[in-house]
């Protein structure tokens, strides 16, 4: 992967495939012999090779003579490998790394669209490599570029799992992970030039990725039981062809030993591992909407239950106030004909007809006595008044006012709860206990 030009018998020869002007070249070089090369029984080939960076020195895979228009299995096999899988992962790849950008922009409380994106766009860089888009944009940069994404991408993979698996990471396991990705970046900053980047970054990025993918394969299958198990084979099923493959260039890479003669299986791996991922969050996808629409027919029932019981509730309150009604009107007939009642003074403690504890006063006007009460029976904060004359017409008008006020059924009107006459001969009204301030305040009406 460098400019490299044939001599045969001396004399320069074009290639086949021009190269454009860059530090190194992708893909194989060929060339087409002269006719007349070897005519005095001997072939002196020369290639000379400019060293560019670390892997221009490295002639893993023996040059080949065939005859003009012959087919060479290795090449094209090579070529198929490399150019294809590197291809299709980048489309694949970069395709669902800006669908989730533009998911996040939409929805910015949706973090964790980032982070896929973050991790798509990372693993995009290394297919995009082999095919040599980037170095045109960032130069001899474009292996430091490669192995800083190769590093930060497992890391923002791992940010994903914890999400959509609802997994709370330990503080040891954010700390790891914080710093894996210092680490890594640090490293490659140190080793960036590009004589020593493939000695440095293929180790730090194989260890970066191979712990990521142990982590991920060891959460799916600590998580078999309890989650949904095809999401959980998409997700494992990413994960395992992309550590598989992907050991085979990093050993490349690093220079140990080039298992495939120039073929690159990674970059089949993350494709791999792009379309499983893809399903896996479509598959999670709709099982959330499978759930949410469970969710909206139980609610459509809770709701046809609720309108049923509010309409028992409206039937019974009718009710209730016509009751109250009927019963304030015999209690007018009663004290109309009578005459003076004792005076009563409630206290703080006092229990008025067994049902409504006094709690204090709550203030005296023209009328009656109004006092804060509690319900017996469910604890209740009401308002109890108490007419403060004691004349069977003066407490007739109380009864009244309590017959006309359960006729009426408006937000703005104090409902009434109960009426009736106390074991200690005198009349109580129960209201609705309205909190605020008192209107014998003068600024009661500026304040809400």
């Amino acid at each position: 992967p460098a400019p490299v030009e044939l001599e045969v018998d001396g004399a320069r020869v074009p290639p086949l495939d021009p190269a454009p002007d860059l530090y190194r070249r992708p893909g194989p070089h060929r060339w087409h012999l002269p006719a007349d090369a070897g005519a005095d029984g001997s072939l002196h080939l020369r290639l000379i090779v400019e060293h560019t960076w670390a892997q221009s020195a490295w002639v893993d895979v023996a040059p080949r003579l065939l005859p003009t228009g012959g087919e060479d299995p290795l090449l094209d096999d090579t070529q198929l490998h490399n150019r294809a899988g590197a291809t299709v992962a980048v489309v694949a790849i970069l395709q669902f790394a800006l669908f989730f950008l533009v998911v996040f922009l939409w929805n910015r409380q949706r973090r964790e669209y980032l982070f896929f994106f973050v991790q798509f766009l990372g693993g995009a860089a290394y297919p995009a490599f082999w095919l040599g888009v980037l170095t045109p944009v960032v130069g001899r940069a474009d292996g430091l570029v490669v192995a800083a994404a190769l590093v930060i991408a497992p890391v923002a993979a791992v940010k994903v799992t914890h999400h959509y698996f609802a997994l709370e990471p330990t503080r040891f396991e954010r700390r790891f992970w914080a710093g894996l990705a210092t680490l890594g970046l640090l490293a490659l900053f140190v080793f960036r030039d590009p004589y020593v980047m493939s000695y440095a970054g293929g180790p730090v990025v194989g260890v970066s990725v191979g712990i990521a993918t142990l982590y991920q394969l060891y959460t799916g299958i600590r998580l078999w039981g309890s989650w949904d198990r095809l999401t959980l084979v998409f997700f494992l099923g990413g994960w395992l062809g992309l550590g598989a493959l992907a050991w085979i260039d990093a050993l490349a890479w690093s220079g140990v030993a080039d298992l495939l003669h120039g073929i690159r299986p990674a970059c089949w791996g993350l494709a791999i591992y792009g379309i499983l991922q893809a399903l896996f969050v479509g598959r999670s996808y709709f099982r959330s909407l499978a759930q949410a629409d469970a969710l909206n027919e139980r609610l459509q029932e809770q709701l046809g239950a609720a309108e049923a019981r509010k309409a028992e509730l409206d039937a019974l309150n009718t009710e209730l106030r016509r009751q109250l009604g009927e019963r304030s009107q015999r209690i007018v007939e009663a004290l109309a004909a009578s005459g003076s009642l004792a005076e009563t003074t409630l206290e703080p403690g006092d229990v008025v007809h067994g049902r409504y504890r006094v709690i204090g006063e709550l203030g005296t006007g023209g009328m009656g006595t109004v006092y804060e009460v509690e319900r017996e029976t469910d604890g209740k904060r009401l308002a109890l008044k108490v007419a403060q004359e004691r004349r069977g017409v003066a407490l007739a008008r109380l009864a009244r006012e309590a017959q006309v006020a359960a006729q009426v059924e408006h937000e703005n009107v104090v409902a009434i709860v109960d009426v009736d006459v106390a074991s200690g001969g005198f009349v109580f009204v129960v209201l609705e206990l309205v909190e605020g301030p008192s209107l014998a305040d003068p600024g009661a009406a500026d304040r809400p």
